[in-house]
């Protein structure tokens, strides 16, 4: 293995010092960048985006680039997303705003990061539910790694509507009855998948909201 590709001791895994500089692969330039306002999925995985040397960036990502790397470096860092590791952000899937550390990669792209990830669950739930932010802050959820471990336990989610001669899997918030111990494992769903696994005989196929 030459000196070119030879890993240096940063390229194991480990925890990137937040106030420390590196050259990264800025994609939208097709080059690579020094600084701190990488992305926070390239801090994730960082033996494979982050450099201490531009030769080391240069040749895994650009090799035979002229200009690589780009003059200067990408500035003051302006946010606090590769700071922490947890921040407020819109659910979605709840319709309300979450906290912790499983926020979609692209929200902390630098191009989103300002209106997607908050200090504060009023910020978030001012930004993206004005006219409702008193439910979404008193609905926040806490999910680390992918898991809810904190917050009310359902806020949006699959369950059979029981309606009618039929019932329908719909994805919203369920009756307070469904969500209690005895009847949510039943009941409730993370998927329109399950849900119907669950009800196959009054599971049909048209999905709706609440």
């Amino acid at each position: 293995m030459d000196s070119a590709t030879t890993p240096n001791e940063l390229h194991l895994d480990y925890k990137p010092d937040a106030s420390q500089q590196f050259y990264y692969p800025h994609l939208s330039e097709s080059n690579c960048r020094f600084g701190r306002n990488f992305p926070m999925w390239m801090k994730l995985s960082p033996k494979h985006y982050l450099y201490t040397t531009p030769e080391d960036c240069c040749n895994t990502w650009y090799a035979g680039a002229a200009d690589c790397p780009m003059p200067g470096n990408d500035g003051v860092q302006e946010g606090y997303y590769w700071i922490v590791e947890e921040a407020f952000y819109p659910n979605f899937k709840g319709n309300n705003c979450a906290t912790g550390n499983s926020y979609p990669e692209w929200m902390a792209d630098p191009m989103n990061r300002d209106t997607h990830l908050f200090k504060t669950g009023k910020e978030c739930c001012d930004t993206w539910f004005p006219t409702r932010t008193a439910a979404c802050q008193a609905g926040i959820v806490t999910v680390m790694n992918g898991k809810q471990v904190g917050g009310p336990d359902v806020t949006g989610t699959w369950y059979p509507s029981l309606t009618g001669v039929s019932s329908e899997c719909i994805d919203g918030t369920p009756p307070n009855w469904m969500t209690t111990p005895g009847y949510k494992e039943a009941y409730v769903f993370d998927s329109h998948a399950e849900c119907c696994k669950a009800h196959p005989l009054h599971c049909v196929n048209n999905v709706r909201r609440n």
